[in-house]
């Protein structure tokens, strides 16, 4: 019986084993291997502190926000031997400096890690020493301070040692660093003492005997509990070890040194503002810049473009894993509304004391409510991608967001974080409790949210306030002369010149006038090119304004205009609907080009009628051109070989056209050859005679025999046979 029992009872364990939930996966640190240089020097310390600090501030604003799931730890991990070479240091005043700012980085949710996997030696130690934890590879050493030959630590320096180190339970090990002569063996009380203090020593083996030098390998290290009890040997193994997230294994790019770019971008946010700043920023990264500063003067213009430019900012750095860019906003007082966008597609946002995000309210005027929430979730989205705060964020275009606040945590580690009121409702039937402290947030008299530099920087969205000059001093950036400045360039000039409403009026009337001379000529020529040139730079310099598929829009409309018109003058001889419908054609799609939008209510279709306005006259010009030109043209010398002279000429033509009409009357139902491509227009010979005549039908290449069919006046109607 008790055997049965028994196996009862582990079954029933066992399924109330398998149906317990199982345990939530724990949640990975973040975090961010930082290269040390070999040899430190001042301008490489602050660099490295200054960087780390606005990395920590950003981890913290986005760990104080709904876009992390959990809170984090921020974990920094110190790579002593970056290249794996030796890491060594003979003056202490910088490496003090680093061990000092390695101590005060050293506060939750923060932990700092030294790795040494290579020799570090010398003053080098002491920022190894202030980290909260060493890491240690199979062949890594520390130490020793002090070579046979160097001069004597002074007492400065010591106390230096002690004060950063004092978090080692055995302050002798410290003193073995630079005390050769120091035998370090076994204390009565645990740890490990100077041999020569007799009264607190203990039986045992020395970990160090006298006459030797204090450099601790991996196996002393761990003996005497200085370094962590696993080596790693990389740092992938590092991340497994200690839970890190797989982004940890990135560098911030700066650590390295700084090579900064300064971009203006102003203007109006449209597809030629993002073809420029894309260009610039390549150009920028072509002249090895890692860091780029967008000095944002711009407004107003399309949303999506806007986002468009954030989210290539996003996923720039995807496919440079050697060398990746970091971008910082600097928010000028000229920036408004879709500034913000590009803003948040930033690393960091740096705001001028006198600028403003947000200001939607004139740009989403006249957007329905589907508009307008579909920009919002795109914002959004956009904010909780790059661990700005999502509903911060959509209160700057979303007028259902009616209520803002920001809420702590009263539980747990303080987390603060915003919340619309339709989200902190939503959390407060989850987490009944969980949230207190409640701090409204004013939003504007339109009922969207419009932030000042103060506000920008104390709800997290921004890092700091400053100007330019601010940004290249934190990042050691000393002179103006060592910053690239990317501006206009030859082909922006030439786009913004092609774009003058003058400049495009006579871009369509020589094309149009181009185009007619063409017709009126045998094969293709230079007519023909100018044409086409003429059309390209149109299309091209409003191509970059406006989005890719209403360009192709405009293009083809343009070309289909084209065949209904050749269709016109080539199959269907007179003037009728697929000529008029050819000409809308065309200026529609002018028009649409130079618009930049599609139509979306009856004052933007009246504004586009305007646009066609212009290119209407350009076209009446261009009939007027056209004939001045195949009238005087011919008599100019050289000319006159591309163009077919006129009736007035001598020869046997003239005297063929200038016959009576009855000659014509006579023609009625002859077979002649066609001397020149009818298109339907071309000359046909009949004998002796050369008569000007219009094709039914398709084109008829010279040489084909053609017979005339209808008489009209002096219009002479052929038909291949």
């Amino acid at each position: 019986m008790r055997p049965v029992l028994t196996l009862c009872l582990l079954a029933w364990v066992g399924l109330l084993t398998s149906s317990a939930p199982a345990r939530a996966e724990e949640v990975k640190a973040d975090g961010r291997f930082v290269p040390v240089p070999a040899i430190l020097s001042g301008e490489s310390v602050e660099l490295l502190l200054s960087t780390l600090k606005d990395e920590i501030e950003r981890f913290k604003n986005a760990n104080n926000s709904l876009a992390l799931p959990e809170r984090r730890e921020f974990k920094i991990v110190f790579d002593f031997n970056p290249d794996g070479g030796p890491a060594s240091s003979e003056r202490i005043g910088y490496c003090r400096i680093l061990a000092k700012g390695i101590r005060e980085l050293s506060q939750p949710p923060v932990q700092t890690i030294a790795f040494v996997h290579g020799d570090v030696s010398r003053h080098t130690v002491l920022p190894v020493l202030a980290c909260q934890k060493i890491i240690f590879s199979g062949k890594a050493t520390l130490g020793p301070v002090i070579r046979d030959g160097d001069k004597p630590i002074d007492d400065d320096d010591r106390a230096s040692y002690r004060d950063i180190g004092r978090r080692i339970s055995s302050p002798d090990l410290l003193e073995k660093l630079f005390d050769r002569d120091m035998p370090l063996v076994p204390a009565k009380k645990g740890g490990w003492v100077d041999g020569r203090k007799g009264e607190e020593v203990a039986p045992g083996r020395p970990l160090f005997e006298s006459g030797k030098p204090g450099q601790f390998t991996f196996a002393k290290a761990r003996e005497a509990g200085l370094c962590e009890p696993d080596p790693c040997e990389d740092r992938k193994q590092i991340v497994d070890t200690y839970n890190l997230l797989e982004s940890s294994l990135r560098e911030n790019p700066l650590l390295r040194g700084v090579v900064l770019a300064r971009i203006p971008v102003s203007g109006e946010v449209n597809g030629a503002l993002k073809e420029r700043l894309e260009r610039r920023i390549r150009r920028a990264t072509g002249r090895k810049a890692n860091l780029i500063v967008l000095e944002l003067r711009c407004r107003k213009g399309d949303t999506a473009t806007a986002n468009g430019i954030a989210e290539f900012l996003l996923d720039f750095n995807q496919d440079r894993k050697d060398r990746p860019v970091e971008f910082i906003a600097y928010v000028t007082p000229d920036a408004e509304d879709t500034a913000a966008y590009i803003a948040l597609g930033c690393t960091a946002i740096v705001i001028d004391p006198k600028a403003s995000l947000g200001g939607f309210g004139a740009l989403l005027r006249g957007k329905s409510e589907e508009e307008v929430k579909a920009i919002g979730d795109g914002v959004a989205r956009l904010a909780q991608k790059n661990n700005y705060p999502p509903d911060l964020a959509r209160a700057f275009v979303d007028r259902t967001v009616r209520t803002l606040s920001q809420v702590t945590s009263t539980k747990g580690a303080r987390q603060t974080v915003i919340m619309s009121g339709r989200h902190l409702d939503e959390e407060r039937r989850n987490r009944p409790g969980y949230w207190g402290n409640e701090v409204p947030i004013e939003l504007g008299k339109d009922g969207l949210l419009t932030l000042n530099a103060d506000d920008a920087v104390r709800f997290g969205l921004a890092l700091r306030k400053g100007n330019f000059d601010d940004i290249r001093t934190a990042k050691g950036v000393r002179s103006g002369e060592d910053v690239i400045v990317l501006g206009e360039d030859w082909l922006d000039d030439v786009a913004d010149f092609l774009r003058r409403d003058e400049v495009r009026f006579m871009l369509v009337m020589i094309g149009i006038t181009c185009l007619m001379l063409e017709l009126k000529m045998p094969g293709v020529g230079l007519p023909g090119i100018l044409a086409a040139l003429c059309f390209v730079l149109f299309f091209w310099s409003n191509a970059s304004v406006i989005s890719g598929q209403l360009i192709w829009l405009a293009v083809l409309l343009f070309l289909l205009g084209l065949i209904l018109l050749g269709l016109e003058i080539f199959v269907l001889p007179g003037f009728g609907v697929c000529g008029i419908s050819g000409i809308v054609l065309v200026l529609g799609s002018l028009a649409l080009a130079s618009y930049g939008k599609w139509p979306q209510d009856g004052t933007e279709w009246v504004g586009l009628s305007k646009r066609m306005a212009p290119f209407g006259l350009s076209l009446i010009g261009s009939v007027v051109l056209a004939v001045l030109l195949v009238r005087y043209l011919p008599s100019l010398p050289y000319v006159n070989r591309i163009l077919l002279k006129p009736h007035t000429e001598e020869g046997p033509e003239a005297e063929a056209d200038a016959g009576p009409r009855s000659t014509f009357a006579a023609l009625l139902g002859a077979i002649g050859v066609a001397a020149t491509p009818l298109r339907p227009a071309g000359k046909v010979q009949f004998g002796e005679q050369f008569v000007d005549v219009v094709a039914e039908g398709s084109y008829v290449v010279p040489g084909t025999r053609v017979q005339v069919i209808e008489i009209e006046g002096n219009r002479v109607v052929v038909k291949a046979v």
